[in-house]
């Protein structure tokens, strides 16, 4: 792991990810290598002569996402092993085996797991753990409920903005560029399935609404590049438990327009409200993710429950 920061230190990226993959047992370094450390089997905290002090201490203030998939991390016992059992690793010992895999008390974290653990949130990436006895990940679903579906675009949505370590959004940045934005939402979008049931969003296109309309938005879904609801004189809207997503500005408000919100989630990659004018905003338990730039005498009357990121 080290050698191979030491590569990615030699090129000018402006995101550099370093993704790991380890089968949860012990492995020698050579000595004279970046690195090289003692064996040690404990957890967290680790001895200054320990490799995983070494590791951690190489990685500090280099600008290197690590990501990690730990495999295999579940106690593996000797008596499930046939005595002439060939052993790829060479280190199957009683002392090696089960010292490594057994779980803290306090954490619950095997030893390797609480290093790799210290080791992604200290570099900005995450840490996923696949055990051999769990089924096989589902691809796309990234809140762990094996369905894919508006749920985990949701939480794309609700890490808009750029890559900043300590983080852990690393994983939502879809497309690698350093940010995550709506073209990682889009990517996320096309992995939506309906093996779990029914989309709960109606789609519908962005909305204009002049002079002095009145419309409603209810279990739907504005998802789109540009700005998803422009409110304009005195038009009134209403949305409840419906989804918002721009690219742009999720809700533009120029003039007296009155817009109520119960029950939603509203994102905007650019400001999430944008107001020009008297108009009035009224809402209760709805999420409101981005930017807010407000020009004039806005009335925003908060109903309890709502979320501001």
């Amino acid at each position: 792991m080290c050698g191979a920061v030491d590569l990615l230190e030699m090129f000018p990226a402006d995101t550099k990810i370093l993704q790991v993959s380890s089968d949860g047992e012990e492995n020698s370094t050579p000595l004279g290598t970046p690195c090289h450390g003692d064996l040690y089997s404990g957890g967290a905290p680790f001895p200054s002569s320990s490799w995983q002090a070494m590791v951690l201490n190489f990685f500090v203030g280099k600008p290197v996402i690590t990501q990690v998939d730990l495999f295999n991390s579940l106690p593996i016992l000797l008596t499930t092993h046939a005595q002439d059992a060939s052993d790829p690793e060479g280190i199957l010992t009683t002392q090696a085996r089960l010292s490594a895999t057994t779980p803290s008390i306090s954490t619950g974290l095997t030893p390797l797991e609480e290093f790799f653990t210290i080791l992604t949130q200290s570099t900005g990436g995450q840490l996923n753990v696949i055990r051999d006895d769990a089924p096989l990940p589902v691809p796309g679903d990234l809140n762990g409920d094996r369905c894919v579906n508006h749920t985990d675009a949701i939480l794309v949505a609700r890490a808009f903005g750029p890559l900043v370590p300590p983080t852990t959004n690393g994983r939502y940045d879809l497309n690698l560029d350093g940010t995550v934005d709506f073209s990682d939402y889009q990517l996320q979008r096309k992995r939506i399935t309906t093996t779990c049931g029914p989309d709960p969003y109606v789609p519908r296109a962005p909305l204009v609404c002049k002079g002095g309309k009145g419309i409603v938005i209810d279990s739907q879904s504005i998802e789109d590049g540009g700005v998803t609801i422009d409110a304009r004189g005195s038009c009134e809207i209403t949305i409840k438990n419906s989804l918002i997503v721009s690219g742009q500005n999720a809700i533009t408000v120029v003039g007296k327009a009155r817009i109520t919100v119960d029950n939603s989630i509203i994102v905007g990659q650019n400001a999430v409200i944008v107001q020009h004018g008297g108009g009035v905003i009224s809402a209760g338990n709805t999420v409101f993710h981005g930017k807010t730039s407000f020009e004039g005498s806005l009335q925003f009357i908060d109903r309890g429950g709502n979320v501001f990121e």
